[in-house]
Parts: structure tokens; C-alpha cells; sequence
């Protein structure tokens, strides 16, 4: 709005600054209204940062945030966000299909509900398997968590843990696919 200063709000392009507005990638919308006689009203409408995504072959050490409609995000120099990290998506990825990965892992995420506190990773790269990093006795513990009934899943792990890993105390990812039973997965494979 630099140019604008000491000029006619008649004169001010509002569709022009719209644009250039726009274009910030913190800024999902905004609007301009002229206010007569000598007024300008800017409303911009934020981005809302969901996860941290780790982008794959992307060489970059600073962290990028994600928001529900899958546009990637600067991190703030002085912002902190408590937010689970999300893989398994490509820098070069369309955004709608950035889009469905980033709406997977919030459905999974509002079906765990307080049990998402667990959930440190999202691993979005198969759509019909996404796979956790949960917290589980002070180790990390890899879960494939299908497509569905994530809550149901999630509880089912909570409940025998202990005896897996009193069993298998090597086992580090489980396959939770199947709602009646849990497989520990060999190699992550």
C-alpha cells in the first residue's frame, strides 16, 4: 500500500492489493473496502498451521508448517507450535492431493481425540494406511493405523501393549489393519 499513501482512495487499486495480499503464503483471504471520504478497511483472514511437514527430498534444515488445505507454510522466527509432524509427502505434490493427505491425518487425529497425545508422526504417504509414531512406556512405537476406526485401533494398542511387549519386547511396529488383532511387523516392511 506504499504507492498508495497521500493519493485519492477513489484512485486505489483494491483488486491489485487484493492480489498482492494473496500472495503472502501466511495469508488465506483478505478484502479491501474504500471507506469515503478518506478510509481504507483491510480484513485478512490467516492461515491456521495444523502440522510440521517433513517434506521427502527436501534438503532444506527449516522446519515448514502445513494448514488444512495443504499449502505449506514458513515457520515464524519466533512462533511455537504444538503440532504433530506429518511425512510422507513430496515438495512437488499438487496441493489438492496435499489437500486429502492433510484432511486423512486430521480425521485421524479428531477420532483419537485425547488419545492423539500419544501421536507424535503421521506418515501420510499411503492414503489407505497411515502410519503413527506414538509414545508407548518412554519408546516410540510405529503403528499402521489403516483408514479407519483409528479411536478403536488406538484403544486396542493402549490395552495390550504390556503383554506385547512383555512377548515381543524387540517389537517396534505393529499392524493395527485388522480391528481383532495386532501383528508385529518385521523389519517395518
Amino acid at each position: 500500500f506504499s504507492p498508495d499513501f497521500g493519493r485519492t482512495v477513489y484512485l486505489l487499486p483494491l483488486a491489485q492489493r487484493r492480489d498482492r495480499l494473496k500472495e503472502l503464503d501466511w495469508v488465506k483471504d483478505a478484502s479491501i473496502s474504500r471507506i469515503w471520504p478518506n478510509r481504507v478497511y483491510v480484513r485478512i483472514h490467516e492461515r491456521e498451521p495444523v502440522a510440521y511437514v517433513h517434506l521427502a527430498g527436501d534438503r532444506s534444515a527449516r522446519a515448514a508448517l502445513i494448514d488444512a488445505d495443504g499449502v505449506i507454510l514458513q515457520q515464524p522466527v519466533r512462533a511455537r507450535f504444538e503440532l504433530p509432524v506429518m511425512t510422507g509427502m513430496q515438495r512437488d505434490e499438487e496441493q489438492p492431493l496435499r489437500r486429502d493427505k492433510v484432511r486423512r491425518m486430521l480425521i485421524l487425529m479428531k477420532e483419537l481425540g485425547p488419545l492423539g497425545e500419544r501421536v507424535s508422526e503421521v506418515d501420510v504417504a499411503d492414503r489407505s494406511n497411515l502410519k503413527v509414531t506414538a509414545q508407548a512406556t518412554g519408546r516410540a512405537v510405529v503403528l499402521w493405523m489403516g483408514d479407519q476406526n483409528f479411536a478403536g485401533r488406538m484403544n486396542s494398542f493402549i490395552n495390550h501393549y504390556s503383554d506385547i511387549q512383555r512377548r515381543l519386547p524387540g517389537a517396534t511396529t505393529l499392524d493395527l489393519r485388522l480391528d481383532d488383532r495386532i501383528t508385529v511387523v518385521e523389519d517395518g516392511r
